[in-house]
């Protein structure tokens, strides 16, 4: 396919040089390649967002399990029972450090450790 459309777009010299830096790492072969797969991914669900989405999936179920857990747990105090929420707790730690797995997966590398204010 003849690619002969240019489609402008206005950014400052060091945006230029990060998105550069951005399509190296991130293995691809020219900016203009990285920018199309970045807008199909984000628009379309194409460009290799499968794996996120399963990604999103199978923490959503994770999730859903912890949430179960945690409703039994609850359920038991509130009876008088004593717990050890041990487990409970290592599905929870689990399932957020599987969060922040796909967060910094999917977040551009100039942004991940940065927090945004509340």
């Amino acid at each position: 396919m003849t690619r002969n459309i240019i489609i402008p777009m206005r950014a400052t010299p060091e945006e230029r040089d990060q998105f550069h830096d951005l399509a190296r790492a991130n293995g691809h072969k020219n900016l203009s390649d990285w920018l199309r797969r970045m807008a199909y991914s984000a628009t379309l669900g194409t460009g290799g967002s499968a794996s996120l989405e399963h990604e999103l999936q199978e923490t959503r179920r994770q999730l859903q399990a912890v949430g179960n857990n945690l409703n039994q747990v609850a359920h038991r105090l509130n009876s008088g029972a004593t717990v050890d929420p041990g487990p409970v707790l290592a599905d929870v730690y689990s399932a957020i450090s599987d969060i922040q797995a796909v967060i910094n997966s999917v977040r551009p590398r100039s942004y991940r450790g940065r927090r945004r204010d509340r």
